[in-house]
């Protein structure tokens, strides 16, 4: 399997209204996903930090909702407003799993 991460950083005082949105947002676009496993999302109340994370069957459904996809870009731009700075992607091979 595969996963990408989106770390961003908003203003902590947001977390709940971003969490909301990746609840209605981002989780339905990503099971609309050929390949879609689960997600998760990580936050840090203090910082504002926050770490999303899809899973992928194969590396090849985890490129084709990247960086450059039409999928990814519409999610992103959802959450635009809230951003501090601009969102990191990165994608990850799962090499163990408990």
């Amino acid at each position: 399997m595969y996963v990408r991460l989106v770390t961003v950083h908003v203003d902590p005082a947001r977390i709940d209204a971003v969490v909301n949105l990746w609840e209605t947002e981002a989780i339905p676009a990503a099971r609309r996903q050929p390949g879609h496993v689960d997600g998760r999302l990580l936050v840090n109340r203090q910082t504002g930090k926050g770490i999303s994370m899809f899973s992928w069957e194969t590396q090849a459904h985890a490129e084709s909702t990247g960086p450059d996809s039409v999928h990814l870009k519409q999610v992103l731009a959802k959450f635009a407003a809230y951003f501090l700075a601009p969102p990191v992607v990165e994608h990850y091979e799962i090499a163990a799993h408990t």
